[in-house]
């Protein structure tokens, strides 16, 4: 499998790379060796499907809290593409938890200067103000931020800690109000009554000491429930992290005092939201070992002979330790082991979908390459599955063991020349047999929520036959929906559709006892849930 270089060696090809190929795909080949080969039809491919690489690898190593690593990842890509804006903001939410906090204005000031309208920059980049100090720059770029969205809950909270620490306690109370904090807003109204109104005897501006232990009580506050400033800070390296040398500004000690695990969320990929529709076809492949059964219970069963079997091979005498994932004689492209993982067969040919993370043993050699999301018949520059977690096209003579994350279970589902639709968060892979396209679907009425245009959950199209593989915290159920006979489904619940249904988010007014958060179904098909 494909690794990120540690610190003392890397094994991708720089941007003046020389390999070249009849082949346009850049591609990983999963072998092993020491060694990748990368072909390519020019230098640019190369660069950019490297580029990529290392970005997806640096995200990931921020969200597991190996902040050093993830530093190194994200700088090395963006010598490739300097001024991509995704991997800056990453890089950003690095150097704020590594305490280097004027590397991460300069960041955060670039990004604001290129997206003037995105107010979670904006919000970020006020975060490095307030802790260097600086509540009046942090108070500007927030009031900025609230005004290009009045629903962002974050920027009114923080706005409130930056007014409270500038002393301004009644529209610190109002921010804190908006920002939706009732209980820091009372403090502060508490204080408003107990601060002393005349000035210091010394003569100077000073703010009373009572506010800047609220303010400091806010920060703890803040902590503990949805801003999380802390989860900013910096984190020490974990235990087994490779050695490191920076020529960065600032102390790394301070990188063992952090109490953070996560970084500032960064800015949001705005994408249109556009009508889904079908793709080109893909040339079929043999069999799926799944069950073609109704729609309300396509759920496929693991393959009779996944009993696993001793099949070791050891000297004589020496006893099997454990059994093998591949005992059984399996000819089927895509079975569901007992233990709960996924077997998959690929060929040059017979591709497959999978997210990146999944992977846990590749036999063979196999080739990678990131997908896309698609719109009308092209690809578009937003990563299938997102940054954090792609979805890869596997292909070449090669096995695969396919593995959920923690706390969920894989589930196979069968598709015979239908249409379905799955929220792309739910989905693990899928047959490249089947065509898909990409959509969003809308999770609140117009003028419910924060949301701005175009927003809501990524939805992926898939048509044809061939098998998809959800990855679910529980388990996997379906309503059927019928024409003249209205559904009503709770959003956190759904995991998509099939067939022809129209999906849109129910205005209050619409619902009962006026609940938000319900997705309205018409037309005939089904509606797959997760049932928690």
């Amino acid at each position: 499998m494909p690794r990120s270089p540690g610190p003392e060696q890397r094994q991708s090809v720089p941007p003046g790379g020389t390999s070249t190929s009849d082949d346009r795909t850049t591609e990983r080949r999963l072998i092993p060796a020491t060694h990748s080969t990368l072909s390519s039809e020019s230098t640019r491919d190369v660069a950019q499907e490297d580029f990529l690489f290392h970005l997806y690898r640096g995200s990931e190593l921020l969200q597991e809290n190996r902040v050093l690593e993830a530093k190194e990842e994200l700088e090395f890509a963006l010598t490739m593409q300097p001024s991509d804006p995704k991997g800056q903001d990453l890089l950003g939410a690095v150097y704020f938890r590594l305490g280097h906090y004027p590397r991460a204005i300069q960041i955060y000031e670039a990004l604001e200067h290129g997206f003037p309208n995105d107010a979670s920059i904006k919000v970020n980049l006020a975060l490095t103000y307030l802790k260097t100090g600086q509540p009046e720059q942090a108070r500007r770029t927030l009031q900025d931020a609230v005004r290009l969205n009045p629903e962002h809950t974050r920027a009114w909270g923080y706005l409130g800690l930056a007014l409270q620490k500038l002393g301004e306690l009644e529209q610190a109370q109002i921010a804190f109000e908006r920002g939706g904090h009732p209980m820091m807003a009372r403090r502060v109204t508490e204080r408003r009554q107990r601060v002393t109104m005349p000035a210091p005897a010394g003569g100077g501006a000073g703010i009373d000491e009572g506010v800047r232990s609220a303010a400091e009580t806010a920060f703890s506050e803040l902590d503990a429930g949805e801003l999380r400033f802390a989860l900013a800070e910096q984190a020490a390296p974990r235990a087994g992290d490779a050695p490191w040398h920076t020529t960065e500004p600032g102390d790394l000690a301070k990188a063992a005092t952090g109490q953070g695990r996560t970084q500032p969320p960064p800015a949001p990929v705005l994408m249109h939201h556009p009508s889904v529709h079908e793709v080109l076809t893909v040339p079929p492949a043999p069999h799926v070992l799944l069950a073609p059964a109704a729609i309300s219970t396509r759920l496929v069963p693991p393959s009779p002979d996944a009993s696993p079997a001793l099949a070791l091979p050891s000297p004589a005498g020496e006893r099997h330790v454990a059994p093998s994932l591949f005992a059984e004689a399996t000819e089927a492209p895509v079975a569901l082991h007992a233990r709960g993982v996924l077997l998959v067969r690929t060929t040059d040919e017979q591709a497959f979908a999978a997210k990146l993370e999944s992977l846990r043993v590749v036999m063979g050699t196999a080739v990678t390459r990131v997908l896309h999301r698609r719109l009308r018949d092209a690809d578009t520059h937003d990563v299938l599955g997102g940054i954090g977690s792609p979805i890869v096209r596997v292909s070449g003579s090669a096995r695969l063991v396919l593995g959920a994350k923690p706390a969920h279970g894989l589930v196979p589902v069968a598709l015979q020349d239908e249409l379905a639709f799955i929220r792309e968060e739910a989905l693990l892979g899928f047959e490249l047999r089947l065509a898909y396209e990409n959509g969003r679907l809308a999770l609140e009425a117009p003028g419910e929520g924060g949301r701005a245009p175009g927003e809501g959950a990524h939805v992926v199209q898939l048509r044809g036959t061939g098998a998809v593989v959800l990855e679910l915290a529980g388990e996997l159920a379906s309503v059927p929906c019928t024409p003249g006979h209205p559904l009503l489904v709770r959003r956190e619940w759904i995991v998509g559709w099939l067939g022809r249904l129209v999906p849109r988010a129910s205005p209050p007014a619409e619902s009962p006892s006026g609940q938000r958060g319900l997705i309205a179904f018409s037309g005939e098909g089904t509606v797959l849930v997760c049932a928690t």
